[in-house]
């Protein structure tokens, strides 16, 4: 398949691109346009001995300052314990993410937890008084499942027996005992 480039689809984009760009370029540099340069650090190989211009447009804050316009001083609650005990004052905190119903959820789930922690050391406490030791407790379930363990492969001898025709009933086995009681007599 050969293409015709002397087709307009092929022809008209090749003469407009040139004059387009040219045209573009004089409508630029009628208006001036500038792009504002950015001061990056140069990278040399030895010392820069040329300073960057120090920018005074802004006003110049301490990290305090400009942590506190980031920040404020907002004290919300997190789900992690305080190791230490809040000591706040009331003047730090000027707003705060929660309401008041939430913060008083927040101190009831508190409460909620401390009455659970002490019920559970108190069953702790009743369990260790019983003697009931939780090695003692592991040692009989040990127990139990060995003797269910041993039930258990008794009788998969037993069906490995009477699948291979080893097995003899209890009435078989009455009969050998007298046959050798009467050899035995004998």
């Amino acid at each position: 398949m050969k293409i015709n480039f002397k087709q307009p689809k092929y022809m008209i984009p090749a003469i407009a691109f040139f004059p387009v760009v040219f045209i573009g370029y004089q409508v630029i540099s009628i208006f001036d346009f500038e792009v504002e340069k950015e001061d990056k650090p140069v990278q040399t190989d030895g010392i820069n001995i040329e300073m960057p211009k120090v920018n005074i447009d802004k006003e110049l804050k301490s990290k305090y300052q400009n942590m506190m316009d980031d920040m404020g001083k907002v004290k919300d609650h997190v789900a992690v314990q305080n190791l230490d005990e809040e000591t706040t004052n009331p003047s730090d905190a000027t707003s705060s993410v929660y309401t008041e119903e939430d913060l008083q959820m927040l101190d009831s789930l508190e409460r909620v937890k401390q009455q659970n922690l002490e019920e559970i050391k108190r069953m702790n406490e009743e369990l260790s008084k019983r003697g009931e030791d939780k090695a003692d407790i592991e040692s009989s379930q040990k127990n139990a499942v060995k003797s269910e363990t041993e039930a258990l492969a008794e009788q998969l001898e037993m069906l490995q027996k009477v699948a291979s025709g080893e097995y003899k009933s209890p009435e078989q086995i009455k009969k050998e005992e007298e046959e050798k009681n009467k050899e035995k007599r004998y």
